[in-house]
């Protein structure tokens, strides 16, 4: 391992070469500032220095920058293929135009041949012409239609033609070396077109778009003159079998099917629409009309609404406290078929059949509602929503059904709300029930209000303050309470 120079072993030794260090020293390939002899100051690195391939400042070295006539006499003592354009040159590094002796033109600068003449490279000899031809000879699914190269980027191309009918440039290594078969990535996607294609001319089929994708359908005009629109998947069942596609239009086993009966619906004989047909249809059960695709009527025989309303519930249903009195105008409302019902309070509002077939929805909302089989008041609902977590009339194992049940910190909490109205006169049952809970292990805050309902960081608060206390019991008390003590 080479030890590393200190700064005053560095400064030293510069000072050999005639140059002086002036910032600090933080390796040999670490660029820092040099004073030459000359008063310049640079940054470079020292290590280029101590190895001597540095031994001036850019003052004391001017570039030397060749002439046009100095650059094309460069290029003639090199004895190569080609000659330079005097005219073009301007710098080392600019593409100058180059004359081959086959008469090519071509473009290089003058620094890539040096480089390539250094590096003994066959590709500075001549523009490639003195490559064998490769015309006529087949890569895969590429021949190679021309004679000449085209030099792109220092690499040689051939001019080839994809099975697909595409014209391509490939380079030449890449067909030596079996490394491209095709024109590209859109090969397949062209194949697909040119059989779509040759399929619309051989029966006479006219074709408005291009294949792109087998998601997007593929767009064109029938023999009767409609417009029609057809996916590729389908379009690819009928090039197999070798049949014609028709539009619905002029589809002769669907005209017959015409004022009959498919399943639940009557095929009206008016129709309408030019690229995609529709066709009116009725149900015979309900009177529900709609319009749909050949395809779709004979898929889709059942009516929908007969199936979600007329088939689940009928006037006079009664589920819970809601009775159903019109189902004829329904309401699709969030996905859900909605029909109008009348409470027991006497409110009417349109409900969702498939929440009152499940239980979810009993009643209108204002008055007494069912939650889990049990009564609960608006006030008590009010109080869960408060609360925010937890099971809302959830029955223990021991038999009692209590308002919320939670488990926090890894206690199991019961919360429960008991009103002045209906609790002021029940003080025996209310510590019958809580005795019971308490035997078994849970934890009860007792919340006694009468119709106020306390916010949502009183009650956690309590809530924190009955898991520390040793008896697991914790009663809040609203001012508004007029029962027990």
């Amino acid at each position: 391992m080479v030890k590393r120079l200190t700064q005053t072993e560095a400064e030293a030794k510069l000072k050999r070469y005639n140059f002086e260090l002036c910032s600090e020293y933080c390796g040999a390939h670490h660029p820092c500032d040099i004073k030459c002899r000359c008063g310049n100051i640079f940054n470079c690195q020292p290590g280029n220095i101590f190895t001597g391939s540095r031994v001036k400042c850019d003052l004391c070295r001017p570039k030397h920058v060749l002439t046009q006539d100095e650059a094309w006499e460069y290029v003639e003592n090199l004895n190569l293929g080609f000659h330079l354009v005097k005219e073009s040159f301007k710098h080392d590094t600019h593409q100058s135009d180059f004359v081959c002796n086959c008469g090519f033109k071509f473009s290089r600068s003058l620094k890539s041949i040096k480089h390539t003449v250094r590096m003994n490279s066959a590709i500075t000899r001549s523009c490639g012409c003195h490559m064998s031809s490769l015309r006529g000879q087949e890569f895969g699914d590429l021949t190679v239609i021309s004679d000449y190269k085209i030099l792109i980027n220092q690499s040689y191309y051939e001019q080839c033609l994809c099975s697909c009918g595409t014209k391509v440039n490939v380079r030449r290594t890449k067909l030596l070396h079996n490394r491209q078969h095709c024109c590209g990535p859109k090969h397949l996607i062209n194949v697909i077109d040119r059989e779509i294609q040759d399929y619309f001319d051989k029966f006479g089929l006219i074709r408005l778009n291009q294949y792109i994708c087998n998601t997007l359908p593929i767009k064109g005009i029938c023999t009767c003159g409609n417009n029609f629109v057809v996916g590729r998947p389908a379009l690819l069942r009928y090039i197999k079998n070798d049949k014609i596609y028709k539009c619905s239009d002029c589809s002769l086993k669907f005209k017959k099917k015409v004022n009959s009966i498919i399943g639940d619906f009557q095929i009206l004989p008016d129709h309408y629409g030019k690229r995609i047909i529709f066709w009116h249809r009725k149900c015979v059960r309900c009177g529900h009309t709609d319009w749909k695709k050949p395809s779709c009527i004979i898929s889709n025989s059942r009516c929908e609404i007969c199936a979600h309303v007329f088939n689940k519930v009928a006037v006079g249903n009664k589920f819970g406290k809601l009775t159903v009195l019109n189902t004829k105008n329904y309401k699709l409302t969030g996905g859900h078929y909605c029909v109008k019902c009348k409470c027991d309070c006497g409110k009417q509002k349109y409900v969702s059949i498939a929440k009152m077939r499940r239980g979810n929805n009993l009643s209108c909302g204002n008055c007494d509602s069912f939650i889990r089989g049990a009564k609960t008041s608006i006030t008590a609902q009010k109080f869960h929503s408060v609360v925010g977590r937890g099971v809302h009339n959830y029955r223990t194992k021991c038999g009692c059904c209590v308002d919320i049940a939670l488990v926090y910190c890894g206690k199991r909490i019961i919360v429960e709300y008991d009103e002045n109205f209906w609790h002021k006169d029940k003080k025996v049952r209310d510590l019958r029930k809580t005795k019971k809970l308490l035997d078994n292990g849970w934890y009860v805050l007792r919340v006694l209000a009468s119709g106020d309902i306390p916010d949502k960081k009183t009650i956690w608060a309590a809530i924190n303050r009955l898991i520390k206390k040793d008896n697991r019991l914790l009663i809040l008390k609203s001012k508004k309470w007029k029962g027990y003590e």
